[in-house]
Order: C-alpha cells, then structure tokens, then sequence
C-alpha cells in the first residue's frame, strides 16, 4: 500500500460503464432508446409466475440479452451472469486491460456492488448443493472478482432501492481516500419474481392501475401517478483515481466529486413530508464538491412514481434550488438551518428554478431496485458527456408548475448533475457528477 496516498484526497473519475436494462444491451442501445422515447415497460398477462397477482407488468431485459453468454464459475445463474455481462463492457469501455496486472497492481483494484440477493431462484431446490451460498448477496461481487481476478477490497451494499447509488459513493471514497486506485462499482437487480411481487402487495407498493396500458404506468412526477414498476437490470461504473486514469491512458467521462447518505429514522416505507433528510444528503454532497445550488445544471431524481414519494422529493428539491440565501453561498449552504430552508413559509425565487432540468429515467425503464441508482447513474453520465438531459417518460400533467421538468428531451451544456436514491428504511443519499476539464489534468 502506498501510504502517501492515504495522507492525501485523490480525485475520482469515472472511466468505464456498462449496462442492460428493459430499454437495451449495452451504452448505446440504452441511451439511443432513452432518447427516442422508448418505454421497457411490457404486460406480464400469461406468465405463470405472476398468475393471480394485482400487478401484471413489469420490465423484462430484452430478449436479446442472452444469460449463456455471460456465464460465471457458479454457472448461468441470473444475476450472476448478468453483473458479469456489465461488469465486461465497463471494463472494455474504460480500456483497461486487467489480465496485464502484476499481483501489487491486482491488490489496488477493488470492487463495491448493490443488489438484495444471489440466485434466490434456487434456494428451494433441495439437491442444489450450493444453493445457501449462491443466496448470499455479497456472492454476486465475489465472483466477479474471481472471473477478473481482482484482489482488492470487497463490499456488497444492500440498501434496497438505494444500493446502487451508495455502492458508487463507498466506492468513491475508497479512491479519494487513497485505500484503492481502481473500483469496479454499481448495482444489479432481477426483481421480477413472485416472490418480491406479492411483497410488494402486501404493502399496496406495486402499481396495478395501468395493467392494460403498461408503457404508461410509470410516470414520475405526474399528477396520476400511481406505484413503482418493478424491473430487472444493472449497471457498472468504473471509477479510477485521477492519476490511475491518466498513467493508464484511459478515457474520462466525468469525476465524481461528492457523495453523503443518512436516514430519516422517521418510517420504514415513506420519506418524510419535507424530504429533509435528503436534503441533508445533497447539501452535504455538494459542499464536498464544493458546488452551489446555482451550479446544479441537471438532478437525475430517484423518483420512483409513488404519490408520497415523488412529492416529497419535489417539495426537498424545489427548497434547495428555490433558496436565495443558500442559492450562490457555500457558507450559507454549510451553515443555514436545513429546518428554516424547508420551512413552509420561507420564500422561493422562482426564477432559480429554472436552471436545473430534472429527470426521471424510471419513466421509461421502471424501477431496478437495488441496480437503480447505477443504472440510472449512468445515464447522468452520458448526459454531461453529451449535453442531453432525457425526457421523463408520461410525464404529462407535473405535480409542481415551477420547478423545471425534462418533458422533453433538453439540450444544453451539462457540467454538474446531482444523482438522487432513496429506500425503505428512510434512506437517503446524493452523488454528485462533474465534468471533466482537460485542462485540470494535472496532478
């Protein structure tokens, strides 16, 4: 280990992504669709598994994602074969060529994945002699790391619907921290199943209105919105440090510049009212970064289409952005009581919405669970890459006239994009995304 780099905070950039989701196979698939308006979300009507159930619909990954082709050292179990399938084209996307390493090399890659489960799928199957490990939900990360044979530290985050999101936060600090260079990082999910479904009903979660007319269902932020569509996916992002990325030639989308998570301690299924631990989450994210509510170009939301959650969210964000006292201040971001910024009567500049576009890709891919906040992490990437910020699909009727929604596809510069997960539990975190300057590339 080198010890210096602990005494010192390393920049962290991102330099690889991959992804599958019910939109696509790989990056350009996924942000082509994203753009075009397409939705993954498709009737479960004649599939055994879901026979009986209120909700009928769901986003399956699409038929050409074939689970044989990305075996693992366990087999063709699911999720297995899919964290491997990402974990390749972020690898191959970030140009790194991992099989070169020397054993000191191998030891500074680690890896921090987001999912609930291994191969839940076969725990009842009595004969399965590796049924009990392949449930256990840290297996998904250690087997990658065998089939790329990384040695590094190794961490499974399982925060529901807020994995994804936090794996890349851990993974980030584990490079600005100096304990690794390279992290491979994200989140994969398969919960369309039974038994996630009739869990999610027992609690009334599981949208059941739109049955009929699935591509609609999900509609963040609408006046209609009724309930998550659950969907399977992942995503991978690989983070280096700054000096890793430049000796190592590979390509730079983006850094990461700052990450925070907390709880609500307040109720295990909704977010409080004003959304103040989440913004607590993102006031603490960006003084990280060192980036104002007035810097903020694009929030890449976790809305998940629920009628509390949405709203809540909305009501934290249109406070933040709405401030003027904390709006341009970093001091006042750091030092303004977050009660008396979400206080009901403490006035909104309307015009400062205006500046940050918010999206919401569940619109269009539903919601993967514990993969969300990768997934949807990596269309925030893509974003400040191309200087488009997708649509929220079904959006047609905001739930607020004021704050600046994505009701159509947006173009402009994109230099800071704030990436949002919640989860059960009261769990909240903030990632924030900025672009790269080449001109700052020196160490």
């Amino acid at each position: 280990m080198n010890v210096n780099k602990l005494a010192q905070s390393q920049r962290v950039v991102v330099t690889g992504m991959g992804i599958v989701s019910p939109i696509g196979v790989g990056l350009k698939e996924n942000w082509d669709s994203i753009l075009s308006g397409k939705s993954g979300i498709v009737s479960l009507k004649g599939e055994k598994e879901f026979s009986g159930l209120k909700s009928q619909i769901g986003g399956h990954l699409p038929s050409h994602f074939k689970i044989d082709d990305h075996k693992t050292s366990f087999g063709d179990a699911r999720i297995f074969s899919l964290a491997n399938a990402v974990t390749k084209e972020a690898i191959a996307d970030s140009k790194l060529d991992l099989s070169k390493f020397n054993h000191t090399e191998r030891e500074r890659v680690g890896i921090v994945l987001g999912n609930q489960f291994g191969v839940l799928e076969n725990y009842m199957k009595q004969h399965q002699k590796l049924r009990l490990l392949q449930t256990m939900n840290h297996m998904v990360p250690a087997l990658i790391a065998m089939e790329h044979q990384i040695t590094g530290q190794l961490t499974c985050t399982s925060n529901a619907s807020a994995s994804g999101g936090i794996a890349i936060g851990e993974a980030y600090r584990l490079i600005k921290n100096g304990y690794q260079d390279i992290v491979i990082t994200g989140g994969v999910d398969f919960n369309l199943n039974r038994h996630f479904f009739e869990g999610m009903e027992l609690f009334g979660a599981n949208c059941n209105t739109y049955n009929d007319s699935p591509e609609k269902a999900s509609m963040p932020f609408d006046e209609k919105r009724s309930g998550p569509i659950m969907s399977d996916g992942g995503g991978i992002l690989v983070l280096q440090s700054l000096e890793s990325a430049l000796q190592r030639g590979s390509p730079i989308y983006c850094e990461v510049s700052g990450f925070s998570m907390n709880t609500d301690a307040y109720h295990i299924l909704r977010p409080t009212d004003n959304g103040i631990g989440l913004y607590k989450a993102i006031r603490n994210a960006l003084l990280e970064a060192g980036i104002t509510p007035s810097q903020i170009d694009s929030i890449n939301s976790h809305a998940t289409s629920t009628p509390a959650g949405d709203l809540s969210e909305a009501t934290c964000l249109k406070k933040l952005l709405g401030n003027k006292q904390t709006w341009n201040s970093l001091k006042n971001l750091a030092e303004l009581d977050p009660l008396k910024v979400l206080d009901k009567n403490e006035p909104i500049e309307v015009t400062q919405l205006k500046r940050a576009v918010i999206t919401a890709p569940k619109g269009h891919i539903g919601h993967t669970f514990c993969a969300a906040g990768a997934v949807e992490s990596v269309f925030a990437v893509k974003s400040i890459e191309k200087g488009i910020i997708p649509q929220i699909l079904n959006l047609n009727t905001p739930l607020d006239n004021e704050l600046t929604f994505a009701q159509g596809n947006v173009k402009k510069e994109v230099n800071v994009v704030v990436k949002t997960s919640l989860a059960f539990g009261g769990v909240n975190s903030a990632l924030v995304f900025q672009s790269f300057k080449k001109e700052s590339a020196k160490l």
